[in-house]
């Protein structure tokens, strides 16, 4: 695979001059969530990546050796996790060897992979785990009787359910049922596996089932105020008369109420001057108002957008497509891969049809040929960021070689919105996205309310922040 190598960024996460990987530069994240049976997010499987240095090709995989202690140093669970549990693959000869700092402690769980792991090894570690409260995730094939007398929680069992009949993953349950571990059900794809997994007994679940719609529960209906949503939507991207933008917002308070909250957030100079919605809808604009509308579809009827993995998947990959079509040398692209990351999993979120959700909306032609059919340049980006969710790097290379831009163009990009993410749960604490922000801009950072460039010096507030404040999380 041969990709044309993206230009420098001009972030990164304490960026040096010297050969040691820096995250968003030359070491790159992918995350994807593990749900607890409740379907919320509790924790997070992370993989980095580093690109190569001759073609921007990913390569590297799970971060090992002296790479793993780096990226824990450099880094804390609030930037990476949201503060979650993170899980990390490592040998063991890795792990026995880390000093864990104080902020990872409770938060990481390191995964042993399946080639290399003697029980040996594996009972030494687990008698030294107690001393430095280490957590583990292992695979049935680790559980020997030499292991089982050793295994006291937290411990974590991942068993691949995709490559399990029934009744095989039945039995394995039922075998490891005696022991103090926590089943994680991997390869859920769809939402009949999370079903069988679920009804099976397993604890939490790992797979890509969220984002895909139908399954045994019966088609969602569009909520009232979803609907005012998509009709806002619309009105906004054809420019209507603000009369009638207005007279939507007046029908929902909620919805109102989110309005000024983020005013609030984007004009901190102007907290106490706005006195209507049609002020607040002038001063805003209608290209980021249509921003917002987007991500409320998905929030609007839950009362923690942060625990919502398809909410948190919609944010990611729109960031990500915004971010990556900087680099596209096109003027004016930035803006409809927003929206069409944003759209690409509307159907997902009403069970219905694209066609459905393409028909309520306005959109540009670029825009509903890449939701429609992923074709034209918009479409092949989504393609690209799509097989990246899935760790399909070889065709996210391949897709990213047809743009024209390189694979760690798209990493870089999806690794900075990561990084931009855990201000909607948490922002107590100064966010690492923050100090992406300090070092220089990003060429992706479009939006007035987004890039900070409506607020004066001094106060500034993260995009976690104004995403916060617009779903009012305290």
């Amino acid at each position: 695979m041969s990709t044309r190598a993206s230009p420098p960024l001009k972030a990164g996460i304490g960026a040096t001059d010297g050969a040691e990987p820096v995250l968003g530069r030359s070491l790159f994240l992918c995350r994807s969530p593990i749900l607890d049976r409740s379907k919320g997010v509790t924790a997070y499987q992370l993989d980095f990546l580093t690109a190569g240095e001759k073609d921007g090709s990913p390569c590297g995989g799970r971060p090992g050796g002296a790479l793993l202690p780096v990226v824990l140093e450099s880094t804390e669970p609030l930037a990476l996790t949201s503060g979650r549990k993170a899980f990390v693959t490592a040998p063991v000869e890795v792990i026995s060897s880390l000093v864990i700092k104080p902020a990872w402690r409770g938060k990481i769980v390191f995964e042993l992979p399946v080639q290399g792991c003697d029980g040996e090894k594996l009972v030494d570690l687990l008698k030294a785990r107690a001393k430095g409260s280490l957590e583990l995730c292992l695979h049935p094939s680790m559980l020997g009787a030499e292991v089982r007398p050793f295994l006291s929680p937290p411990c974590f069992v991942k068993i691949d359910v995709g490559g399990l009949w029934d009744a095989d993953r039945d039995s394995v349950l039922s075998s490891l049922r005696a022991f103090p571990v926590t089943f994680i059900a991997t390869g859920v794809e769809t939402p009949e596996d999370f079903e069988v997994s679920f009804l099976a007994g397993f604890d939490l679940f790992h797979g890509g089932f969220f984002r895909k719609g139908g399954g045994v529960a019966p088609r969602k209906s569009i909520s009232p105020s979803q609907a005012l949503l998509l009709e806002l939507s619309a009105r906004t991207a054809r420019d209507d008369d603000i009369q009638l933008v207005e007279a939507i917002f007046k029908k929902n308070p909620d919805l109102t109420f989110g309005l000024f909250n983020l005013m609030r957030a984007a004009f901190f100079h102007l907290p106490n001057n706005i006195v209507s919605i049609r002020q607040a809808i002038a001063l805003l604009g209608y290209k980021d108002l249509h921003r917002w509308v987007a991500l409320m579809l998905f929030t609007i009827d839950r009362s923690d957008p942060s625990a919502n993995a398809l909410f948190e998947n919609v944010l990611v990959r729109a960031r990500t497509m915004e971010l990556a079509a900087a680099g596209l040398q096109e003027q004016g692209l930035s803006e409809p891969a927003y929206m069409s990351g944003i759209f690409s999993l509307v159907h997902v979120l009403f069970d219905a049809p694209m066609e459905e959700i393409v028909e309520r909306g306005n959109f540009s032609e670029e825009i509903k040929a890449a939701l429609l059919m992923r074709a034209g340049r918009l479409g092949a980006l989504l393609r690209a960021v799509e097989a990246l969710e899935r760790g399909e790097y070889e065709e996210c290379g391949r897709e990213a070689e047809k743009l024209g831009i390189g694979t760690d163009r798209l990493l870089a990009s999806q690794t900075r919105a990561i990084l931009e993410c855990p201000g909607v749960r948490d922002t107590t604490r100064k966010e690492e996205a923050d100090r992406l922000r300090q070092s220089g801009p990003f060429e992706g950072d479009t939006s007035p309310v987004l890039s900070g460039r409506n607020e004066t010096a001094g106060q500034k507030r993260s995009w976690g922040g104004r995403l916060r404040a617009f779903f009012h999380l305290p």
